[in-house]
């Protein structure tokens, strides 16, 4: 089998399905870690877009939810559609103002074309071996105009990304098995 780019693709785990696991116990503090360290930045970043209310956006990759409360806020007479490919650790439904959660895995499942103003993710595809095809595929999902706003791996604390349990230099080589490239993200030619 191959990668986008032809290149042997990567056997083993599949994102999400051990590493970074909803299943384990530490996750929903890991994935606060990373809210705390990447929000304000991300936040900063969709405040220059041209943000109205009444649009419709869609986080993918939620994790706990934080950038959907974001939009939800600034959106407020739009819809905003979190999704991620295990919901567990999102907050309660009577949190939830104004914003939507789907169980959702972003290589396999599909919203209608144009059903999107703003689509927004973050780290998601830097993990995906189909990145390229999927991005392709997500875009299709904007109306006429619409924004696509895609962020891949930045600086972090240190403690965010590994686990006690992986010794140095195991993300490294865990995210190669699962088929992570936090430097080849692009879209068409």
């Amino acid at each position: 089998m191959t990668d986008t780019a032809g290149a042997p693709a990567p056997s083993g785990e599949v994102y999400g399905e051990h590493v970074f696991s909803h299943l384990r116990p530490d996750e929903a503090e890991r994935l606060e870690a990373l809210a705390g360290a990447l929000d304000e930045n991300t936040f900063r970043r969709l405040e220059r877009l041209p943000l109205r209310e009444d649009w419709h956006c869609l986080e993918i990759g939620a994790g706990l939810g934080t950038t959907a409360r974001w939009l939800a806020a600034r959106c407020s007479r739009g819809r905003v559609v979190a999704t991620d490919i295990d919901t567990r650790l999102f907050p309660d439904t009577g949190s939830r103002n104004g914003w939507e959660v789907r169980e959702h895995d972003v290589t396999r499942d599909e919203f209608p074309a144009g059903s999107f103003d703003l689509v927004h993710a973050r780290w998601v595809f830097s993990h995906l071996r189909s990145r390229d095809a999927d991005l392709v595929r997500v875009v299709r999902w904007l109306k006429p105009g619409g924004l696509a706003r895609r962020r891949g791996p930045g600086p972090v604390p240190a403690g965010v990304l590994t686990r006690p349990a992986l010794p140095q230099g195991r993300p490294r080589h865990v995210r190669r098995r699962a088929g992570a490239d936090r430097h080849r993200l692009h879209v068409g030619p």
